[in-house]
């Protein structure tokens, strides 16, 4: 069973690469960013891509939305330091299989990935709907008319590519709206992980963006 690894810490990414060896797993490839895991996931086309929750050039929003685009053959687990309802609101509208929590992502963690590369969605569709029902009801802080309409593409499940098409938007623009997005509701700029004194990144889109 073939895995990647999207990580911006090289410990993480060690760490994650070492459980995984011991349980038979084949880690295919690894990054530790967003827009180097793009070319190299669509490359390796894994069954699987364990995704951080921040990394220096966005969101594991942002990055299994992209991902979705750039190998959609590849499924997404964000492993996530966020609490879990925040976990679970990022998943959904990250379009993730499911979640697991850093502090225990060694718990369960082989099984879950087995799961969702057997195509199963660990999150329930009842938590998904109450998530998507959530965000609908409740107007997101100062969100621009597209940054609304890319929220509700989003809770209808669309992805990246369908969004810029619906609404006729180069994908890099899409992912500036995102970002934008993400930003109000607390997702981006994210803190924590991001080193006080790294550079900014754009947002990203995905291979072949014109």
């Amino acid at each position: 069973m073939r895995v990647f690894l999207l990580s911006g810490h090289a410990l993480i990414r060690r760490g994650l690469a070492e459980l995984l060896l011991t349980e038979g797993f084949a880690v295919v490839g690894e990054a530790d960013s967003i827009a180097g895991a793009l070319p190299r996931a669509a490359e390796l086309a894994p069954e699987v891509a364990l995704v951080e929750n921040r990394m220096p050039d966005g969101t594991g929003i942002e990055a299994c939305r992209a991902l979705r685009v750039a190998a959609p053959q590849t499924r997404c687990l964000i492993v996530t330091t966020y609490e879990e309802e925040l976990a679970l609101r990022s998943a959904v509208m990250a379009g993730a299989a499911g979640y697991v929590l850093q502090r225990a992502s060694a718990d369960g963690l082989p099984e879950k990935i087995r799961r969702v590369a057997a195509g199963e969605q660990l999150l329930s569709p009842e938590a998904v709907q109450a998530v998507r029902s959530a965000l609908a009801a409740h107007p997101v802080p100062g969100a621009t008319a597209v940054e609304r309409a890319v929220l509700s593409l989003i809770l209808q499940g669309m992805t990246n590519l369908e969004i810029g098409e619906e609404l006729a938007l180069p994908q890099n623009t899409l992912a500036g709206h995102l970002s934008s997005l993400l930003a109000k509701l607390g997702y981006r700029p994210a803190p924590g992980l991001f080193h006080e004194h790294a550079p900014r990144h754009p947002p990203v889109g995905y291979p072949g963006e014109r």
